[in-house]
């Protein structure tokens, strides 16, 4: 199953308390994806947090590949470990396509880079 978000604005959250993270602003909520700006010596806790409306709603880890489209960020998630036990894909279409603040801060400032794919329709001059 795909949950598909429309966000209304994104916010980059650049070293605020240790953290990196993308805010997706939804009408009534929000996806939040984050990580530590330092490398800790438990790789779990270099993984991303993903967080969906509120903590209750939230993982760490689990993040299989990214792919960017023109028009999408596609977040996937292995069939054996869905997002919050449901969903094996989060499609995210903001306004005005995937720009390249977008892939550089998933890339670089997430640490997601080598779980990163690009679509035939993706336009490179972004990545």
């Amino acid at each position: 199953m795909t949950l598909t978000l429309k966000p209304q604005h994104v916010e980059f959250v650049y070293d605020e308390l240790d953290t990196n993270a993308i805010n997706f602003q939804l009408e009534g909520g929000y996806l939040s994806i984050q990580t530590g700006v330092y490398l800790e010596d438990d790789e779990r806790l270099n993984e991303a947090f993903i967080e969906f409306n509120e903590q209750g709603n939230a993982q760490c880890g689990g993040i299989e590949r990214v792919t960017f489209f023109r028009d999408k960020i596609s977040i996937n998630f292995p069939e054996s470990a869905p997002y919050l036990g449901e969903y094996c894909s989060v499609d995210v279409w903001p306004d005005g396509g995937v720009t390249r603040q977008m892939v550089d801060f998933f890339n670089n400032h997430l640490f997601l880079g080598e779980l990163t794919e690009y679509a035939d329709d993706f336009d490179m001059t972004n990545a």
